[in-house]
């Protein structure tokens, strides 16, 4: 009696899954958790490929922003000291600034790699601006349903003031990506 009503049961639950998800499902119960299992993949995998596209095409907007008139201004007062305590001693690092000593022992690595050229300087910078918007998308999909989720991160990479700071060769975008 049990095993003829847990078979209607099982017909049942497989025709429901059937209807709801509109694809066939398997008859025997081991199968059809399979299918169900494919199917949530699936539909997993064509969410990421989504997300992935709009965090292409978000990090794509925000670097072309970034590096747009990278080098109009000349080096500023403020970014010529954080040039000079990159490339001085420790001890000049904790005695004349209050940034994270991290950005100039990164900075003193990136001026080795590359040169002390105003592009070069400010482009790391740049690197954590861009790197920033990722986890921002990632925090605005906690809170928000997906239609917001790209425009508040779009409103982040078109603000005025994170373009700015993200084309100084200062810590302020490694602060904001931290």
């Amino acid at each position: 009696m049990n095993s003829r009503y847990e078979r209607i049961l099982r017909i049942r639950i497989l025709d429901r899954i059937r209807k709801s998800c509109n694809w066939y499902a398997v008859c025997s119960i081991g199968g059809s958790l399979f299918s169900v299992y494919v199917r949530i993949k699936e539909i997993i995998q064509e969410s990421l490929q989504r997300d992935r596209n709009q965090i292409i095409i978000l990090l794509g907007i925000g670097a072309l922003l970034r590096l747009y008139h990278l080098t109009y201004h000349d080096i500023w007062f403020d970014e010529a000291c954080s040039f000079f305590n990159a490339i001085g001693d420790w001890k000049t690092r904790y005695a004349n600034e209050f940034s994270p000593f991290l950005y100039f022992y990164l900075l003193q690595l990136w001026i080795n790699l590359f040169n002390s050229s105003p592009l070069s300087l400010r482009i790391l910078s740049v690197l954590f601006s861009v790197a920033s918007i990722y986890p921002l998308f990632r925090l605005n999909q906690l809170f928000f349903e997906k239609k917001y989720t790209v425009f508040a991160t779009l409103l982040f990479i078109i603000s005025p003031f994170h373009i700015w700071y993200a084309q100084e060769a200062r810590a302020y975008s490694l602060i904001v990506f931290e």
